[in-house]
């Protein structure tokens, strides 16, 4: 045999080799950085998994704290990482300073405001496009990790991590 064989996208297959031939698997999933992500049209994108963790050190150990796991909904993340954000005496103004949301610090969600009880705020929707760039920001700002699985509306599943 001669020639050369290219593979685009190697990284999207684990490699094996039994009996001198080279063989590959597609991966379940494609992994993704931030600049694909957020290139990608996610518009009826379905998110499969997503855990968010926070990295609390205190003296000589870390504490992983569970943000947010096992949600199916973009927004249901978000507002997870937003009750993290928020302490015991409901000081919400962290959270404020750190949002991309449009919000009211009212009671009703009138006029296209969706109030969340507990946070004692309003926030006006996103599409699925800014509410996954107010995950990413909001998890660089906290220093939380997170690792997300969905699959786009074309069936390819994707993972992003960070």
């Amino acid at each position: 045999m001669e020639g050369i064989i290219e593979i685009p996208n190697y990284n999207n297959y684990t490699q094996t080799v039994e009996n001198g031939t080279l063989i590959l698997t597609p991966k379940p999933f494609i992994d993704i950085d931030t600049t694909q992500l957020l290139a990608m049209d996610v518009k009826h994108s379905h998110l499969i998994d997503c855990s968010i963790l926070s990295n609390e050190t205190e003296l000589l150990t870390i504490d992983r704290r569970v943000i947010s796991t096992g949600s199916k909904d973009w927004l249901a993340v978000a507002i997870d990482i937003w009750k993290s954000m928020v302490p015991q005496d409901g000081h919400i103004q962290r959270l404020l300073q750190a949002t991309t949301y449009n919000y009211r610090l009212t009671t009703n969600g009138d006029n296209g405001y969706k109030y969340i009880p507990g946070l004692g705020m309003a926030f006006q929707r996103k599409d699925t496009s800014g509410t996954i760039r107010e995950i990413i920001h909001l998890v660089r700002h906290n220093s939380y990790g997170m690792v997300m699985l969905f699959k786009s509306v074309n069936g390819i599943t994707y993972r992003f991590q960070m």
